[in-house]
């Protein structure tokens, strides 16, 4: 389900793009481009072997930076902005940034789903190993853009950080493009985890059993199809990126990376708690605070996501309710 979600806000940054890029004056509804990205999205699915995607990975991260640079190096050319704001009065934004943070660091669950379809598992987590390694990178990259977009936006800086240049031209139209080709490379790799833990851990399951009718290549092709209908179509419902990044990172990263590592640990050390049971003192402590601060992320961007349709749907009615007006003036 988080990387289901995960794959869903890919599609959102996607159709993002494409709008910015070649809508600008936004003819058609975002949702309308996200819809459109699903044969696409199902093409990448179809991809069955793990190192053909890794490939396709690792030359989308390679665009990315590429694009991240670019769009710093736009940024800062007319120098920074001239208004911070170091504690802002909307309280609704830190819940929404705790959101925003878990989800910039999901790329563990990938990590810790093939460490042992490796010959050198042991490389994965050791203090120099890759996932230390590929964390530092992910961090220090998203503390530079972060910093980089708040110096010169402040709390008016939008989701994608490159769509807050308000022209494009060439330099920010090629990283739009590299942008959103990288997005969807990488977004091949996200989808490919709930497709083999459904195939592997279910259907074939359920085929060697009999509890269920049909081919292995049917159902495959049915779960591929299903996943990238299902991503699309969350994009679809929810086309704004900062919302949904942050309900994602929320409902579904949080307790994935927080609450269920901690009642792992809990469990793990059951009648070997040490002196004075400090393991459980620590394991509830940080479960209570893990707990708290996802709750609260939760239901605030419900309620912001609910504010936005709210929104949305009077927008849609002073739409309905303009021609009705020009005929009334006209008359």
């Amino acid at each position: 389900m988080c990387y289901i979600g995960i794959g869903a806000v890919y599609v959102v940054f996607i159709s993002g793009i494409i709008q910015k890029s070649f809508d600008s004056e936004r003819i058609l509804d975002q949702e309308y481009y996200a819809l459109f990205l699903f044969p696409l999205c199902f093409v990448i699915n179809m991809m069955k072997y793990l190192h053909d995607i890794a490939v396709i990975s690792i030359f989308g991260n390679l665009l990315l930076f590429t694009a991240a640079m670019i769009g710093a190096l736009y940024a800062v050319k007319d120098g920074i902005g001239e208004k911070w704001v170091m504690i802002g009065s909307d309280m609704y934004l830190y819940p929404k940034f705790v959101g925003t943070v878990l989800f910039s660091m999901s790329s563990p669950g990938i990590v810790s789903f093939h460490l042992y379809s490796v010959q050198k598992p042991w490389n994965y987590t050791k203090f120099s190993g890759v996932l230390n390694h590929a964390m530092m990178h992910i961090t220090l990259l998203h503390t530079f853009i972060d910093v980089v977009g708040y110096l010169k936006w402040g709390c008016d800086s939008g989701g994608n950080f490159i769509r807050n240049h308000p022209v494009n031209d060439l330099r920010t139209i090629s990283a739009f493009v590299m942008q959103g080709l990288s997005i969807y490379f990488i977004y091949g790799l996200q989808c490919y985890m709930p497709i083999i833990i459904l195939l592997d851990e279910y259907i074939i399951l359920a085929l060697n059993k009999k509890s269920i009718y049909g081919t292995s290549c049917g159902w495959n092709l049915t779960v591929r199809l299903g996943i990238s209908l299902i991503t699309c179509l969350l994009a679809a419902i929810i086309p704004k990126l900062d919302l949904f990044i942050a309900v994602v990172g929320a409902v579904c990263s949080s307790t994935l990376s927080t609450i269920i590592p901690i009642t792992l640990y809990i469990l793990i050390h059951y009648n070997n708690y040490g002196t004075l049971k400090w393991k459980l003192i620590l394991g509830l402590s940080l479960l209570i605070v893990a707990f708290f601060v996802t709750l609260c992320a939760i239901v605030v961007n419900i309620i912001l996501i609910a504010e936005y349709f709210r929104s949305r749907k009077l927008v849609l009615r002073l739409k309905l309710l303009e021609p009705k007006s020009h005929k009334s003036q006209n008359m």
